[in-house]
């Protein structure tokens, strides 16, 4: 498993990036907050990753904080959220605000998750 990244931020798409490390180039889908949060390129960077696989393909999805990525995890234990819809989530509601809303029972601010 591929549990953390750390290189240099090389290229930025609307959902990804390429982080250099050690001459090899690794895609990771982020969050749009994370996305926004991350160093110009060039610059170093630290991405706490899950690395998901399937029959028919691998992908890195990262987050800023190993909390960060526990939450991903924890969204992606609920039957029927896979790891799209989980980042999806993560790009709308922060995981302090979705832990938050789990806690207090706050169904209404649940409803409000996009899908």
């Amino acid at each position: 498993m591929i549990a953390m990244v750390r290189g240099i931020l090389v290229e930025r798409g609307s959902d990804s990036v390429v982080v250099e490390v050690g001459g090899l180039g690794y895609e990771v889908s982020l969050a749009q907050p994370t996305l926004q949060a991350l160093p110009a390129l060039g610059e170093e960077v630290r991405l706490y990753t899950h690395h998901h696989v399937r029959e028919d393909e691998q992908r890195l999805y990262g987050f800023l904080s190993a909390a960060d990525r526990q939450v991903f995890l924890l969204l992606m234990s609920v039957k029927g959220v896979g790891p799209r819809l989980a980042l999806g989530i993560l790009s709308n509601v922060s995981g302090a605000a979705l832990a938050t809303a789990l806690l207090k029972r706050d169904l209404a601010a649940l409803t409000q998750v996009p899908r």
